[in-house]
């Protein structure tokens, strides 16, 4: 059985990207590897939907034909709820509010894995500690937060 894993905005917009760098190639291979895993199910959410909607017309057209036929998450009242408190206990700055949401819809969503690139506010090493030390204070079981290259590297 395939893991569910929530891939947020940041992996997406590689996987559509026109790779400039060395950096940008690896990770949108990293990005690859993980969207076509046979061990793992992409599952996003109204939030990835929103923002991939958003910029040049033809990538957000590219994003939205890529992520057709996924399993697009709610953002229930819960999730809006645990996003606030994840702000207001600092977990996240106020700007991030969307990546807040990515989290709080993973988690009360019960989703065990979020894939990101976004290390400012997501994936970053003391994010991740904040964010899950934060999430199990709440009584939230945190999802594992890693990059794509992490979760596919950690494959047995």
């Amino acid at each position: 059985m395939k893991r569910k894993i929530y891939v947020e905005t940041s992996v997406i917009s590689y996987l559509t990207a026109k790779a400039i760098n060395p950096t940008a190639v690896y990770r949108q291979q990293q990005a690859q590897l993980l969207w076509q895993s046979r061990h793992f199910s992409p599952i996003i959410s109204e939030v990835v939907v929103d923002e991939i909607s958003r910029g040049d017309a033809d990538r957000a057209h590219q994003r939205l034909e890529l992520v057709a036929g996924v399993m697009i998450l709610p953002t229930t009242e819960e999730a809006i709820y645990l996003a606030q408190l994840l702000i207001d206990r600092k977990a996240l700055p106020t700007k991030a509010f969307s990546d807040a949401l990515h989290i709080a819809v993973t988690t009360v969503h019960r989703i065990p894995a979020i894939a990101s690139y976004n290390f400012r506010h997501i994936a970053g090493a003391f994010s991740r500690r904040l964010i899950e030390h934060t999430l199990q204070q709440l009584g939230y079981e945190p999802p594992v937060i890693a990059s794509p290259e992490d979760i596919v590297g950690g494959l047995p």
